[in-house]
């Protein structure tokens, strides 16, 4: 199990609360199976960035967009 985690920015380097991020098998429109922790505890895919801009999820190694 793989963690990734990074804050939504704008155009001008500003976070985005609450952006919604919807995480791809790469190069695919099939949506990728997220979890919350690394012991498979499933997480709703897209994901809802925090206020602060900043969302994390763990999924099994792989390249995703």
């Amino acid at each position: 199990m793989q963690r990734f985690a990074t804050t939504v920015l704008d155009t001008s380097g500003n976070a985005v609360a609450s952006a919604t991020v919807t995480v791809n098998l790469a190069g695919t429109t099939t949506a990728a199976t997220l979890y919350s922790d690394n012991t498979y505890t499933a997480l709703a895919n897209p994901v809802i960035a925090g206020a602060d801009g900043s969302f994390e999820f763990y999924a099994a190694p792989s390249r995703y967009d």
